[in-house]
């Protein structure tokens, strides 16, 4: 009898965060990492990973879904190797270059028509 209860406890929890993932998600820490290192043009630095960190961390500010951990790549291997987060998103070195080069724009004509 205790046995057929608990099972039923657990099937019901289980299903109930199963049909609404999103809405029982409270502060996940993700790490964020911007490893670019931008581009000349046109005498200018620009720098896409700076722009996209940037923006995601005004954007989330205040949630409650996803806690964004600005850190190193040393310290997110560190970090996920721990269990201490959930997953990580990496901005490479040369995303700003290889964006340009997608393109067929210098770097400064991406972040004009980015904003």
């Amino acid at each position: 009898m205790i046995t057929g209860v608990l099972a039923l406890l657990f099937a019901v929890l289980y299903v109930g965060a199963n049909i609404d993932p999103a809405g029982h998600m409270k502060n996940l820490p993700v790490g964020l990492v911007n490893a670019d290192k931008g581009a000349a043009a046109d005498g200018k630095q620009v720098n896409l990973g700076a722009q996209i960190t940037d923006s995601i961390k005004k954007s989330t500010a205040g949630g409650d879904k996803i806690e964004w951990k600005v850190m190193d790549e040393r310290e997110v291997k560190e970090e996920l190797g721990k269990g201490k987060l959930c997953g990580a998103l990496v901005v490479p070195a040369d995303f700003t270059s290889s964006v340009a080069a997608l393109t067929g724009t210098t770097a400064a004509e991406t972040r004009s028509a980015r904003r």
